[in-house]
């Protein structure tokens, strides 16, 4: 006579423990293609750099179906960190060294005997190896997203008198306008300070990129910066339609965007949110830039800076750091500034009229595109 099992079935996702997460090779390998598949579902329409907290849910369900482990959603977002610094650092080391290719079978950089002599001899005393070999390569350049542009003001101590009047701008208290690009591991990449806070967003970043001595870092070909209304719509920075709701906190509760002009904007605010979160964790870290001593205007200025990039170097080499995790969560709602003038037009330097209208007009038909597949996909009306 058989006997019948008595072995309780595997609990559900929900009703599982978490355990602590053991990363094997077979593991990451899968979590990519759980992510692949998201970006891949999501496609225009997905927030660049990182995953809605409904994605990672997901994730995280398909991974423990597959391996019956339930990871923390920390765990899971400490090996996406990870992957992707494993991702930028091969992909630096590709673009930095000329005559470097990329081997689609072997799945590993391509150079010469000399190169390769090289590198061995330059690292053999130092305890970093280059990313030489990475097979999941291709997969992660679809995975990663760029970068997010905006202004920010910051305290600013200035002599009483008719000095402070340009620092006085939407605020009671005299502040310098700062304008940042942050990439999506909260990281800043760009900072111009020192600017007087009546001073207008587009008229700083005019001066940005036509000042050669500025270093700004014009976005490549086929790529483009996320800005807010302070800027025009133009070929490189993508900017939102003016007119419509915009902020994450202007869809309390349910309130779901009515039309693919809202669902644009809502997306991406969702996206540049991230800037704020910088400036949120760079404030919460730095109390002096919400109240600044009394320096000399140009060693404020040097005060912003500093901070930005001991926050870069915070961010790059502790993992666990407590404002990095309170600021982390995705749709995070932290309390704007908005543009200095969200309808001042934004002109090309060192071009015609007409050809700065031209580089516009390609912009709007790139965003319009987008808008119209948000429509179909939602089906939202234009």
């Amino acid at each position: 006579m058989a006997s019948s099992s008595n072995q309780s079935p595997l609990p559900s996702f929900e009703d599982a423990n978490e355990v602590p997460a053991n990363w094997s090779l077979v593991h990451e390998s899968h979590f990519i293609e759980l992510m692949l598949d998201k970006v891949r579902i999501c496609g225009e329409n997905r927030q660049t750099g990182t995953f809605s907290k409904h994605d990672w849910t997901d994730i995280r369900k398909q991974f423990h179906k597959k391996f019956r482990l339930k990871y923390s959603l920390k765990s899971f977002k400490n090996k996406f960190t990870k992957l992707k610094e494993k991702y930028k650092d091969h992909k630096k080391l590709v673009e930095d060294n000329t005559g470097l290719g990329w081997d689609p079978v072997l799945c590993t950089v391509e150079a010469s005997n000399e190169w390769w002599d090289e590198q061995l001899t330059e690292f053999s005393t130092n305890k970093g190896v280059p990313c030489l070999w990475l097979p999941e390569y291709r997969k992660l350049q679809t995975i990663f997203g760029d970068t997010v542009a905006t202004g920010n003001h910051i305290s600013a101590l200035v002599p009483s008198g008719a000095t402070q009047i340009p620092y006085r701008g939407r605020k009671t208290l005299p502040t310098q306008n700062v304008m940042c690009v942050c990439d999506f591991d909260m990281c800043f990449t760009y900072v111009l300070a020192g600017w007087e806070g009546t001073a207008n967003d587009a008229r700083i970043f005019m001066e940005a990129v036509s000042d050669p001595q500025s270093k700004f870092p014009h976005p490549p070909t086929g790529k483009y910066y996320v800005v807010d209304s302070g800027y025009s719509n133009m070929l490189g920075y993508l900017a939102p339609y003016r007119g419509q709701l915009y902020h994450l906190n202007d869809y309390p509760g349910t309130r779901l965007p009515l039309s693919a002009r809202e669902k644009f904007n809502h997306s991406h605010s969702s996206l540049r949110n991230i800037i704020e979160r910088c400036f949120g964790v760079l404030k919460a870290r730095f109390r002096i830039l919400k109240m600044m001593s009394s320096y000399s205007l140009r060693k404020q200025r040097n005060i912003v800076i500093t901070s930005c990039a001991i926050h870069n170097f915070i961010r790059r080499h502790a993992m666990e750091d407590d404002l990095f995790l309170e600021y982390g969560i995705d749709d995070m709602i932290v309390p704007g500034e908005g543009p200095s003038d969200p309808y001042e037009t934004t002109t090309y330097a060192n071009l015609s009229a007409s050809e700065s209208q031209k580089r516009r007009h390609e912009m709007d038909s790139y965003r319009d595109g987008i808008r119209t597949g948000m429509s179909l996909h939602y089906r939202l009306p234009m």
